[in-house]
């Protein structure tokens, strides 16, 4: 039997960079409690259109015959705080400013998973999920006692907050010397609501409870398609994802960013801020993958970045970007992208002069005249509120 000792596989894996906890055998079967909540929130209509979650419920037994443990590692994105967007920008999610994780952790782990092989001197079966797999990742975490889950419905680790990626490894290595979980069940939000009354879609229903179709990180990474009215109000100056109710999370306070993966600094991918104006020049795929490619706003593809783009101008009133918007407007292929824009322009309006409102309006009545993909429509009830 395949076996090592915590503490030596703590240590290895805090060489490379992660926390560790452990989900022994004996714990690897979920209650079906688990999978009675998650389908009564689905059938809520919480998840909105991430149907995917209805799968999320898997068995690691049947997932990877053999098992005998799972490694829940955890590693830190607690970059330092963004500031004030500037003009013409928008804000990005901590977790996607550097180069994308499901690229780095996975391969992070690789190289920590070779060096334990090396240790016990034998290799290994193995499985790395870095949500890319219909595990119940943040169940299993506060199983193996790697933190609690939070009102914000994120998990926080003592330590780390919640600002972390959240990894598995199945395998059939045998584990010894478990530690007790000694903040297994801990909770300290039963007093504090501060993420709740902060989030502008009132997404959280209490008891780390989501409503995923009021949340900005929803609707700018998850959703497809036309935003109402009221979505595109809620979105503000997120481009891509929120990070509002951990920012103000008491357990993510303090100095952060000290054991952060190089990879996942702002100087190596989107950043904090995102150019509006850049984005909505984008016309290709192709165009979009070589400018972000390599970060998980990559997940997101062209068309939704740049509608996302588009109303974050319009919320913004980035009247510096009307020239680029009148051009997006008549040029970009994509509907969904063109009436996203037109919303944008008819806010600039009021704050325009008379020559630059007349752009506008003639753009809409271009726009009128087009009678497909909801362009038109768009354009009509626009024309009647200028």
């Amino acid at each position: 039997m395949l076996t090592i000792t915590y503490d030596s596989l703590s240590k290895i894996s805090a060489q490379h960079g992660f926390s560790l906890s452990i989900l022994p055998f004996s714990k690897l079967t979920l209650s079906d409690s688990v999978g009675k909540i998650l389908n009564a929130w689905c059938l809520k209509g919480y998840g909105g259109e991430m149907n995917y979650l209805k799968r999320a419920n898997s068995d690691p037994l049947q997932l990877f015959p053999g098992i005998k443990s799972i490694l829940v590692l955890g590693a830190s994105y607690a970059d330092r705080v963004q500031g004030i967007c500037p003009s013409g920008y928008g804000r990005v999610a901590r977790y996607a400013w550097g180069l994308d994780y499901h690229d780095v952790i996975p391969r992070r782990i690789q190289v920590m998973l070779a060096e334990v092989q090396t240790f016990i001197g034998q290799p290994f079966k193995y499985r790395i999920c870095c949500d890319s797999a219909p595990l119940m990742e943040k169940v299993l975490g506060e199983r193996a006692g790697m933190g609690w889950r939070g009102a914000h419905s994120l998990l926080l680790a003592p330590g780390m907050g919640s600002f972390f990626f959240l990894a598995e490894v199945l395998c059939d290595l045998e584990v010894s010397g478990l530690p007790p979980m000694s903040h297994a069940k801990e909770d300290g939000c039963t007093e504090c609501h501060v993420c709740e009354r902060v989030c502008p879609g009132k997404a959280l229903k209490g008891r780390g409870c989501l409503d995923a179709r009021r949340c900005i990180s929803y609707l700018t990474v998850e959703k497809k398609g036309v935003f109402s009215w009221q979505e595109r109000e809620l979105i503000g100056e997120w481009v891509f994802g929120c990070d509002l109710c951990q920012e103000v999370c008491p357990y993510n306070q303090g100095d952060m960013g000290r054991d952060v993966f190089p990879e996942f600094r702002p100087d190596q991918g989107a950043g904090p801020f995102l150019e509006l104006g850049r984005v909505l020049t984008l016309r290709s795929e192709v165009e979009f993958r070589a400018y972000l490619g390599k970060t998980a706003l990559r997940r997101v593809g062209r068309e939704r970045l740049l509608r996302n783009a588009a109303v974050v101008a319009g919320n913004m009133r980035a009247y510096g970007l009307l020239p680029c918007m009148l051009k997006t407007a008549r040029e970009d292929p994509s509907p969904l992208v063109r009436r996203h824009v037109l919303w944008a322009l008819s806010k600039l309006a009021s704050g325009c002069d008379n020559s630059q409102r007349k752009n506008i309006k003639d753009a809409l009545v271009e726009a009128h005249k087009e009678g497909r993909d909801g362009v038109a429509e768009e354009a009509g009830v626009l024309l009647e509120l200028m």
